[in-house]
């Protein structure tokens, strides 16, 4: 190669370009469906109060939304889940409101009203 020649370039197909938001919206889809595939696999297990104990300790308020919200934040691994899955929300808050679900069977209705509201949100 002489001194100041540009190299030709190589003849052949080109590789198709695409546009970086589309690589990243692959990416954020790929991580998305890896973290739901290891998220739904995690077992979620609630502790079991007696219904005056699970009012007292949700402050008082005997509403089923309070009772269902405070057992998912507090009496579950929901929040430390999240944090582990961050990608993974809807998957783990379905989880954790089929185990309440099953472990409160008086709050069931509440569960699965919420698991539908996540079902129009998502």
């Amino acid at each position: 190669m002489t001194k100041g020649r540009i190299p030709r370039k190589r003849r052949g197909r080109k590789a198709a370009k695409r546009p970086i938001g589309e690589w990243r919206a692959r990416i954020r889809e790929g991580q998305e469906l890896a973290q739901s595939t290891a998220a739904a696999t995690t077992t979620v297990s609630v502790a079991v109060l007696s219904y005056p104990d699970l009012v007292r300790s949700a402050g008082g308020r005997g509403d089923v939304r309070t009772l269902v919200n405070y057992l998912r934040h507090e009496a579950t691994p929901y929040d430390r889940l999240l944090d582990k899955f961050p990608r993974a929300r809807a998957v783990l808050k379905r989880k954790t409101l089929d185990a309440i679900a099953v472990a409160y069977p008086c709050l069931r209705e509440e569960c699965e009203r919420q698991a539908d509201e996540l079902l129009v949100a998502t």
